[in-house]
C-alpha cells in the first residue's frame, strides 16, 4: 500500500513538472515569436505575442524588456516608463531593466535621469557596451566631447568591432579638429564592413572629396535615431529657425496668410514646418525618408498624407498639381540638386513656387562639409533656377541654427516656375522692443557673426537710438566699420565703447585692429597690450599682438605669443596656421608643417590655411599633396587665379 501510495505521489509531482515546463516552454515560444514579428516590423503582432507571455507569467523579464522597447519605439514613452519602473520593483538588480529605463528618460529628453539608469546599468555590468555607448551620446549632445570620448573608448576596449562606437568616437574627434584620428575610426569601420556608406560617407567629408549626395541608409538611421529627441534638441539647443525662415519668404511672395494650394513638404522630418503652412494649404502633403520621424509629424495632426521615401520620387508623382514645394534645411543631405529642381519643376503648376533653405558657401558649386552636410553657392542655385526654368524672386541672408556655438549661416530662396514679374514685399522692420535689447544685441551678434553686415548694422543702429550709451552697440558697429573699411569711424566708436566700458578687452583688442588698419602701428600694439593686461587668456588678443609683432620683425616674441593662444585654444585653425608661419620663417620646418596640417584639418573651409599649406607643400616639391590643398582652394574661392595657376603647374608635374 505504501508503494502505492508513493507512486501516485511521484506521478502527481511529474505531471506538475511537466505542465511547469510546459508552461516555460510556451513563454519563451511566444517571446521568440514576438521578437521574430519585432524584427519584421510587425509590431501589433508582436505586441500581442509580449502580452500573451506576460499573462502567463506578469514577472517574466525577457517579455517586459521586449515589450518595453516596442512600446518606446511606438513612442509610448509613458506605457514603457510605467513597465520598466513595475518590473524594477521586482527586479531591482535587472540591467536590462535599467537599460530600458534610461533608453526613455532619453527619449523624453530627461538625461540626468537617462544617466542615473545608465549608471546604475554599469555598476551591475561594468562591460555592459550599450550603456558606456549611450552615456558617451548623452555627453556628445551636451557638447562635453572629451568625457564623452571616454566612454566610446571603453566601448570599443569591451567590443572592438562595435560599429556605432568607432562611428561615434570618430563623430567626437572630428568635432575636436582631429581630423586623422577620426579617419582611423571610419576607415576601422570599413574594415569590418567594407559596404557601410555612412563611414564612406564621413571619410569623403573629411578628406575633401567630391560626393553628389547623403546616403540613404546614412540619413534614414540618423533620423530614425533622433527622431524622439529631434524637436526639442534643434528648437532648443540649436534655435533652429529655418521654418519660420522659409514661412516668412513665402509670404512676402504671395502675400495672403490664408489660401487654399496644393502643398508638399520636402524632408517633413517631425513636421516643424507643418504649423507654419497649414493656413496655406488646401491639401498639405510631406514625405520623409525616415519612418519614425514621420510617426512624430503624424502626432502633429496637421497633414492631409504622409509619404515614406526620397523627395524626388514622390515630386514625380506630381504633374503640374503642385502651389508650392517647401523644404526647410533638407537639401544640406542632398548635394547635386539637379534632379531635385528637375523634379520639381514638372510637379509644379506653371507660377508655383519652390521655397527652401540653404547653408552657405561663398565658392563654387557645392561642398561637402566634415559635419557631413553640403553646402550649395549663390551662383550654382541660380544656374540650375535657369535651366530648369525657374525665376528667382526672393534670396535672404539667415541664420538657420546655432552650431559649435556659432552661428549657420545660411539663405532662404523662393523660386516661380517660370518667368514672373512678382517682387517680394520688403521684410517688415518692426521695431526693437525696449525691454528686448539684450535679445536684439544677441541676434545682432549673431547675424555679424555670419557676415550678415546690413543686418546687423541695422540692429546695432536701433538698439543705439533706444540707448545711445550702449556699449555693446557702440562696439558692435565700430567693429563691422572697420571690417567695411571706415576705419576713422571704427576707432571714434570703440573708443566711445571703451570709454564707456573700459575693461573688455575685446574692445581693446578692436581698437588696436582698428589702429593698425589706419597704419599706428604702435598705437595698435599698445592696445593690444592694455587688452592682455585686462584678460591673460585673450585668445584672439594674444594671435593679433602676434601678427603685429611679426610685422615688426620680432618674430620670437610672436611665435610666444601664438603658442600661447594654441594653448588656450587647441582647436583654433588660425593660430595653428599663424604659428606654422613664424616656424617656417625660422626654418622649424617640421613643427611648421605638422601646424599647418593642424590648421587644415580643423578649418577645411579656412581658405588662408589651405593656400599656406599648398604653398609649403609645393616649395618642398611635393607636387601631389599640394595640388591635393590647391584643388580645394579653388573650390573654396573660385576666383583665385594664382591657385589655379599653382594647381595646374603642380599637376604637369605628376
Amino acid at each position: 500500500m505504501a508503494t502505492k501510495t508513493l507512486s501516485l505521489k511521484t506521478k502527481r509531482k511529474d505531471s506538475w513538472e511537466d505542465l511547469a515546463s510546459a508552461r516555460k516552454r510556451r513563454i519563451e515560444n511566444l517571446v521568440a515569436n514576438g521578437f521574430l514579428n519585432h524584427s519584421r516590423r510587425n509590431l501589433a503582432e508582436a505586441e500581442k505575442a509580449y502580452r500573451r507571455a506576460l499573462q502567463l507569467d506578469p514577472k517574466h523579464l525577457p517579455a517586459l524588456y521586449r515589450l518595453g522597447v516596442l512600446l518606446l519605439e511606438k513612442g509610448q514613452n509613458e506605457k514603457a516608463l510605467e513597465l520598466a519602473d513595475k518590473a524594477l520593483e521586482f527586479s531591482p538588480e535587472s540591467k536590462e531593466i535599467y537599460f530600458l529605463q534610461g533608453n526613455v528618460h532619453r527619449a523624453t529628453g530627461n538625461k540626468d535621469a537617462a544617466a542615473r539608469a545608465y549608471l546604475k546599468v554599469l555598476d551591475l555590468e561594468p562591460k555592459h557596451v550599450g550603456a558606456h555607448l549611450n552615456l558617451g551620446s548623452l555627453l556628445h549632445e551636451s557638447n562635453l566631447l572629451h568625457t564623452a570620448m571616454t566612454y566610446y573608448r571603453k566601448a570599443l576596449e569591451i567590443d572592438p568591432r562595435s560599429i556605432p562606437a568607432l562611428g561615434n568616437l570618430g563623430s567626437v574627434l572630428k568635432a575636436l579638429g582631429k581630423r586623422s584620428e577620426a579617419a582611423e575610426c571610419y576607415n576601422k569601420v570599413l574594415e569590418i564592413d567594407p559596404l557601410n556608406k555612412q563611414a564612406r560617407h564621413f571619410l569623403a567629408a573629411l578628406s575633401g572629396e567630391e560626393a553628389e549626395t547623403a546616403p540613404k541608409d546614412y540619413v534614414v538611421g540618423l533620423f530614425d535615431h533622433y527622431a524622439s529627441r529631434f524637436d526639442e534638441h534643434l528648437t532648443k539647443g540649436l534655435r533652429y529657425d529655418a521654418p519660420r525662415e522659409v514661412r516668412e519668404a513665402v509670404g512676402r511672395v504671395l502675400g495672403v496668410e490664408k489660401a487654399s494650394l496644393r502643398v508638399l513638404d520636402l524632408g517633413c522630418g517631425t513636421g516643424l514646418c507643418g504649423p507654419f503652412f497649414r493656413a496655406l494649404a488646401g491639401h498639405l502633403g510631406g514625405v520623409d525618408l525616415s519612418p519614425k520621424m514621420l510617426e512624430q509629424a503624424r502626432k502633429r495632426e496637421v497633414y492631409d498624407k504622409l509619404i515614406e521615401g526620397d523627395l524626388t520620387s514622390a515630386l514625380r508623382k506630381e504633374k503640374g498639381t503642385l502651389d508650392l514645394a517647401i523644404s526647410a534645411d533638407v537639401l544640406i543631405y542632398v548635394g547635386d540638386l539637379d534632379e531635385v529642381f528637375k523634379a520639381c519643376r514638372r510637379a509644379l503648376r506653371e507660377g508655383g513656387y519652390f521655397a527652401f533653405s540653404t547653408e552657405s558657401f561663398p565658392g563654387e558649386g557645392f561642398l561637402l562639409r566634415p559635419s557631413g552636410r553640403f553646402a550649395h553657392s549663390q551662383s550654382y542655385i541660380e544656374s540650375l533656377a535657369q535651366k530648369y526654368g525657374f525665376s528667382v524672386v526672393l534670396c535672404d541672408e539667415v541664420v538657420l541654427r546655432i552650431e559649435d556655438g556659432r552661428p549657420m549661416a545660411g539663405q532662404v530662396y523662393v523660386l516661380c516656375n517660370g518667368k514672373t514679374a512678382a517682387r517680394p514685399a520688403e521684410a517688415p522692420k518692426a521695431g526693437i522692443d525696449p525691454q528686448k535689447i539684450p535679445q536684439a544685441l544677441h541676434t545682432a551678434f549673431l547675424h555679424h557673426q555670419a557676415g550678415h553686415v546690413e543686418q546687423a548694422e541695422s540692429l546695432y543702429r536701433q538698439i543705439l537710438q533706444l540707448e545711445p550709451d550702449n556699449a555693446e552697440a557702440l562696439h558692435g558697429l565700430g567693429v563691422l566699420a572697420r571690417e567695411t573699411g571706415h576705419h576713422g569711424a571704427a576707432v571714434e566708436l570703440i573708443s566711445e565703447a571703451i570709454r564707456k566700458n573700459p575693461s573688455l578687452a575685446s574692445y581693446h583688442t578692436n581698437l588696436g585692429l582698428a589702429y593698425y588698419a589706419q597704419g599706428k602701428m604702435e598705437e595698435a600694439v599698445g592696445a593690444m597690450k592694455k587688452a592682455l593686461e585686462l584678460n591673460p587668456d585673450a585668445v584672439d588678443t594674444h594671435i593679433n599682438l602676434a601678427n603685429l609683432l611679426k610685422l615688426q620683425g620680432k618674430l620670437e616674441e610672436a611665435e610666444g605669443h601664438y603658442r600661447k593662444a594654441v594653448a588656450l585654444f587647441p582647436s583654433y585653425a588660425e593660430a595653428h596656421n599663424n604659428l606654422a608661419v613664424v616656424l617656417y620663417e625660422q626654418g622649424k620646418m617640421e613643427e611648421a608643417e605638422n601646424h599647418y596640417m593642424q590648421a587644415t584639418d580643423l578649418a577645411p573651409e579656412y581658405a588662408d590655411g589651405m593656400r599656406n599649406m599648398a604653398q609649403f607643400l609645393r616649395k618642398l616639391g611635393r607636387f601631389p599633396e599640394a595640388a591635393k590643398y590647391f584643388k580645394r582652394l579653388v573650390k573654396l574661392r573660385p576666383g583665385d587665379e594664382e591657385a589655379r595657376r599653382r594647381l595646374e603647374e603642380c599637376e604637369a608635374q605628376l
